[in-house]
């Protein structure tokens, strides 16, 4: 297990993977996709589980208003009838509160994109946040790993990519939002992001983007 989120009424969500058919679903291969909802007492009410022949694992979950759950990860195939971009590629899973599967979205370059957090606004819009080996989406790639943020719509529906780095490793780990639909993205940088100065080794980093993708 990896990620954890509440919803509006108190219910519970566990996402992470497994390699084995967990709780009466299918095993795909090596490694799947998990999501289990709790009521607020630990009673189960379902377990979902995802994958392709490659490995796939979420690290993030969140709510809407609505009570629909997103997952967040990687796949290194082509998951639910998406297209493999090459090694790795970001993934964005979303289930209704009864745990049936509303789409699957995919998004990766030639090599690496592993997505680490989710986040919902107000309005069902939902960001990613990460890191890429690679330009991500049409973005310009500044050196090992960068930091990136892709907004969907509710329907999934692919709104803007954002990609930030300095030639060593940048990578975004969480992403929130607050009321206005802004975004706050973390995690840590081995150089001087965004002319900001390095302190040595590793340094934290904070990144706000407002809801239309414009760097604060």
């Amino acid at each position: 297990a990896n990620g954890v989120a509440t919803d509006s009424s108190g219910n519970v969500y566990v996402t992470g993977s497994t390699y084995r058919s967990l709780d009466g679903n299918t095993s795909a291969g090596n490694a799947d996709l998990i999501v289990v909802k709790y009521y607020d007492n630990g009673t189960k009410q379902w377990t979902q589980q995802l994958g392709s022949y490659s490995n796939d694992v979420a690290f993030d979950v969140a709510t809407d208003s609505s009570g629909n759950t997103y997952i967040t990860g990687y796949t290194g195939g082509p998951l639910d009838g998406n297209t493999n971009a090459g090694e790795l590629d970001l993934i964005l899973v979303k289930y209704d509160s009864s745990g049936n599967k509303s789409w699957t979205k995919q998004l990766g370059t030639s090599t690496s994109d592993y997505a680490r957090g989710v986040s919902v606004d107000a309005d069902g819009n939902v960001c990613v946040s990460g890191y890429t080996t690679a330009a991500l989406d049409g973005q310009t790639h500044y050196g090992s790993d960068d930091l990136f943020l892709v907004k969907y719509d509710s329907s999934g529906n692919k709104s803007w990519t954002r990609q930030l780095g300095t030639s060593t490793l940048d990578r975004a780990v969480d992403v929130i939002h607050d009321t206005s639909g802004n975004a706050y993205v973390a995690g840590s940088t081995l150089g001087d992001l965004d002319y900001q100065r390095s302190q040595g080794g590793d340094d934290l980093f904070l990144v706000k983007f407002s809801s239309d993708g414009v760097k604060q």
